[in-house]
């Protein structure tokens, strides 16, 4: 890449910048198109604010800019695809605590055996490198992907308790 390409690359991230600035970073916003013709969210229009939230603060409240017209049933149906979210993680969770434990037990198990068999030293070091297979999956699962799903839960639970709706346009001209 050249200088001036890379000058003019930053010069457009600077006015992409401001302009983002300028608007308050805890507002999101549903056009017209995440609706459906009776004025309810979709699933679409859900999924487009799951990720437009991942990126908001939370300590500070969240306003949801949504057409007119489309204010009535919002909040219902918000918590309708939120809890349908929660039973669906609730449920990853537990799988994921039942796995850890299991992955566990068979780490120790494993481990226990492998002392047992200490004088044949092959089956011996295959014995410990299994253990400690089973003992890292266990933590990964558990550290790692449990409290990712925890996060997105505590995240979707903040998005449903923190939210105050507006009704800033219409849904004729979109502004």
């Amino acid at each position: 890449m050249s200088r001036n390409t890379i000058k003019e690359l930053v010069q457009l991230e600077n006015e992409l910048l401001a302009q983002i600035s300028s608007q308050d970073d805890n507002t999101l916003v549903l056009t017209a198109d995440f609706f459906d013709e009776t004025g309810e969210l979709t699933a679409k229009g859900y999924n487009s604010l799951k990720e437009q939230a991942r990126f908001i603060d939370f300590v500070r409240n969240v306003k949801i800019t949504v057409p007119k017209n489309c204010t009535n049933f919002f909040h219902k149906k918000l918590s309708l695809f939120v809890a349908k979210d929660l039973v669906t993680i609730r449920k990853e969770e537990k799988r994921i605590k039942h796995l850890s434990l299991l992955l566990m037990g068979l780490g120790v198990f494993t481990l226990l055996f492998c002392y047992l068999f200490s004088i044949f030293t092959i089956l011996y070091e295959v014995l410990l490198v299994a253990s400690w297979v089973f003992l890292w999956a266990a933590f990964e699962k558990f550290f790692f992907e449990y409290s990712g799903l925890k996060r997105q839960r505590v995240h979707l639970l903040h998005l449903v308790n923190s939210t105050k709706t507006q009704s800033c346009y219409n849904n004729d001209d979109g502004v």
